[in-house]
């Protein structure tokens, strides 16, 4: 065992008491994984066909897809039944395996974009070994975990996330003396949540391929922002994906401005015409968000969205469209001037509880962005 490995298990043993509640643990033994824990609809794996010693990046593997991953050490990818001689509940599939050295492996996750986790271990060497598992999330949250695993079985492992959270770091160690090796595989994963109202940044670094955002929208909370942020001038395509289906796709609005600056107040950006913004509904369920940067005068940057309740009255699937006939025109504006007129809750198009111009300029940025 290594100096690291060695620190590792201190550590885990002065803050085993430090268990935070806000990261749920399940541990599934050897029962095949679940569809569902804590609320989360979990994805599971797909069939890997690569092989060799490689860096395995999940996008490219396609193996957590579309959330990626990177591992901290060079694993083998290796088959049950051909490489690896056993696993569990009649799982037959591929798995990541350490040299005979690596005592511990971690692979971390984008802030954002994992909100549940499953995976299985299973030491190498016959015999029953412990194992230290350390999660932690965007928000710090940590929980560790000390199970003993048989060489003959693969044990399962489950976390989740309170809603606005996500998982960042996932630490497997075997800190055995005579451990050689161990495999993790079969994972399965689902999008974190969004808080309601609340604003998550993704970057790009100009023109070019698709951003990938996974998210999920609820009954209470399906209306979906974006907008830009900080210097003016940055447009954007957006495509929303419900697995292989594009269920919606538009462009943000034509920034009135280019180069003003207004930082991280994304709320204000939404409303003010100047920044590129647009919002569509959605019917609940997980999503992919692809956004593609149609405009970038400055090179890299921040945008954001948010998911918000769908207060308002008469929309169809487009924002713009008011009063829910299908298509976007002048009576579509007439009816917003009624509502708000009428200080009805649907003509908050800002979500401010008040009725200003900026509810006109809301308005005028989705109806500008079109279907």
């Amino acid at each position: 065992m290594n100096l690291r490995s060695a620190y590792c298990v201190a550590a885990m043993a002065a803050m085993s008491t430090a268990v935070h509640a806000q990261l749920s643990y399940t541990h599934l033994g050897t029962e095949a994984p679940p569809s569902e824990i804590d609320g989360y609809d979990l994805q599971s794996a797909f069939e890997i066909r690569a092989s060799g010693i490689f860096y395995p990046t999940f996008p490219t593997a396609g193996l957590l897809s579309p959330r990626t991953a990177t591992w901290d050490e060079a694993l083998r990818l290796e088959r049950i039944g051909d490489d690896w001689p056993t696993w569990s509940h009649g799982y037959e599939g591929a798995v990541y395996t350490t040299d005979l050295v690596t005592d511990e492996v971690e692979f971390t996750f984008p802030e954002g974009e994992v909100g549940a986790l499953t995976f299985y271990v299973q030491p190498r060497r016959w015999g029953t070994f412990e194992f230290n598992i350390q999660v932690i999330t965007a928000r710090g949250d940590i929980r560790f975990i000390n199970e003993s695993i048989r060489a003959l079985d693969a044990e399962g492992f489950a976390f989740s996330t309170e809603s606005g959270d996500s998982i960042t770091s996932v630490r497997i160690q075997n800190p055995t003396a005579l451990a050689t090796g161990f495999a993790v595989g079969e994972f399965s994963s689902a999008p974190a949540e969004v808080d309601c109202g609340g604003w998550q940044t993704f970057s790009f670094t100009g023109p070019g391929s698709p951003l990938i955002v996974p998210f999920t929208a609820t009954e209470d909370c399906n209306r979906l922002r974006i907008t830009d942020g900080y210097l003016a001038g940055d447009r954007f395509n957006i495509r929303i994906l419900q697995g292989a289906t594009v269920v919606d796709q538009f462009m943000t609005s034509e920034p009135e401005g280019l180069g003003q600056g207004i930082g991280d107040d994304f709320e204000a950006a939404f409303a003010d015409p100047n920044w590129s913004s647009a919002s569509t509904v959605l019917d609940p369920g997980n999503y992919i968000m692809q956004v593609s940067v149609l405009d970038s005068p400055f090179g890299p940057g921040d945008a954001a969205f948010s998911l918000v309740p769908n207060s308002r009255c008469g929309f169809g699937q487009c924002a713009a469209d008011f009063n829910g006939d299908g298509s976007i025109n002048i009576f579509d504006f007439l009816e917003f001037q009624n509502s708000f007129d009428a200080q009805d809750s649907c003509a908050d198009m800002d979500d401010d509880g008040s009725f200003t111009i900026f509810d006109f300029l809301a308005f005028q940025n989705l109806f500008d962005a079109g279907c």
